[in-house]
């Protein structure tokens, strides 16, 4: 078991207290050390979801209290599903260098599991509207990976080689 799981298990109630305004937190330290930078912000639990960082362009690193994975914001560009894997795999988010997680592109089950917290209504920035790849392959046509629809929560499938958003998850 990793250490940042082992973490997640220590998660204290001060981390859902919340004050009045929202402002940059959480971008330096351990995933334990962001969390409690961030926890005195407005807007620092959202559902299910805590805010683990908030950079100064708005976007949020944001921790799944119950699946213990954390989302990352859109990355910015468009990529095949394969250049996706591996932007997430190599070139993590460069505010993420949270060194006890390791990031890579989320599964069609953590979609399916996010959209049923309703991760759509949490990520509300205009490149959280697009689609996203998944690194799972559709299994009756390995050139065909499972896509994630950021404004609705929709799982489709699309051809590997297509441009289209990605978001990492840390664990």
């Amino acid at each position: 078991m990793s250490h940042f799981l082992r973490f997640l298990g220590l998660l204290p109630a001060i981390f859902f207290t919340l004050s009045a305004h929202a402002s940059i937190c959480g971008l330096r330290g351990s995933v334990r050390d962001r969390l409690s930078d961030c926890a005195t912000f407005n807007g620092a639990k959202k559902g299910q979801y805590l805010v683990v960082s908030r950079m100064r362009d708005g976007s949020e690193i944001l921790l799944d209290m119950k699946a213990q994975i954390l989302w990352s914001p859109s990355l910015a560009g468009k990529f095949s599903q394969f250049k996706a894997i591996e932007a997430c795999a190599t070139r993590r988010p460069e505010f993420a260098d949270i060194q006890e997680v390791e990031w890579s592109l989320p599964t069609a089950d953590d979609y399916s599991d996010a959209r049923k917290k309703s991760l759509q209504t949490v990520f509300i920035g205009e490149r959280d509207q697009e689609w996203f790849w998944s690194q799972t392959v559709v299994p009756f046509d390995g050139l065909v990976a499972y896509v994630y629809d950021g404004s609705s929560g929709d799982i489709a499938y699309h051809n590997r080689n297509g441009k289209m958003s990605a978001r990492c998850v840390g664990r």
